[in-house]
C-alpha cells in the first residue's frame, strides 16, 4: 500500500484512491498494519474474502477467480483487516464459490451466506 500511496501522491490526482483486497493483501505479504498506516482518505473501497494462509502458486489464479472463501471460513487476518479500514468506505464481498455453485447451491443462498458472514466480521470492528 505504501508504494501505491506514494505513486498517487506523486501523480497529484485528487480523485485517485486505493482499493484494498484481503486476498491480494495476504498473497503479497501485506498486513492490516499496512492499511492502518495509510493517509486518511486514500483508501476508498475494500473487498473482503477469506482463504488459506498459504497456497501453491499454481492454484492462485483459480483461487482469485473462482474459489475465494466466505469470510470467517479461512485463515486471513480479517478481524484486523476490518478494524484497519476507514469507517466510511464501501466494502464489497468477493467470494465466487464455484465449488458450491457446482454442488447445486443457488446464487441467492451463496450470496446470503457470504453477506451474513461478512457482516459478522465487520461488526467485530
Amino acid at each position: 500500500i505504501g508504494k501505491t500511496e506514494a505513486f498517487l501522491a506523486k501523480a497529484g490526482l485528487e480523485n485517485a484512491g486505493i482499493v484494498v483486497d484481503a486476498l491480494h493483501m495476504v498473497r503479497t505479504g501485506g498486513a492490516p498494519a499496512d492499511i492502518a498506516g495509510t493517509k486518511a482518505g486514500m483508501i476508498r473501497y475494500a473487498q473482503i474474502c477469506d482463504g488459506p494462509r498459504t497456497i501453491a502458486p499454481e492454484l492462485e489464479q483459480d483461487e482469485g477467480l473462482l474459489q475465494r472463501r466466505i469470510p470467517g471460513e479461512g485463515e486471513f487476518p480479517l478481524t484486523g483487516f476490518a478494524k484497519a479500514l476507514p469507517k466510511d468506505i464501501t466494502v464489497g464481498v468477493e467470494v465466487p464459490l464455484k465449488d458450491l455453485r457446482d454442488a447445486g447451491m443457488g446464487p441467492m443462498e451463496r450470496a446470503k451466506r457470504a453477506v451474513e458472514a461478512s457482516r459478522r466480521i465487520l461488526a467485530g470492528t
